[in-house]
């Protein structure tokens, strides 16, 4: 598990489209970059009530990613979200 603390931004429902299940867009900003990470579908309702540019926390899920399956080397990760640990206070 990764804790991301970040400044909230946006988040959006994305539809059911075979083969992937309904879920959800959360935009943070951390440092000077911003993240846009997949998150389940009932997160949303969850932090819909977030301000923009507060401050929250959310547990992340790490995926490595083969590379090599893409003709590459090195090290990659594919981020999504878990959780809100807090938050929207």
């Amino acid at each position: 598990m990764l804790l991301l603390k970040a400044k909230f931004l946006e988040v959006k429902e994305l539809p059911a489209r075979e083969p992937f299940p309904p879920s959800s867009l959360i935009t943070v900003l951390s440092g000077t970059e911003t993240f846009t990470l997949i998150a389940p579908q009932d997160l949303a309702s969850q932090i819909g009530h977030i301000e923009e540019f507060e401050d929250i926390e959310l547990s992340l899920k790490v995926r490595d990613v083969n590379l090599s399956q893409y003709g590459a080397k090195g090290r990659a990760y594919r981020l999504s979200v878990k959780s809100l640990v807090g938050g929207g206070s």
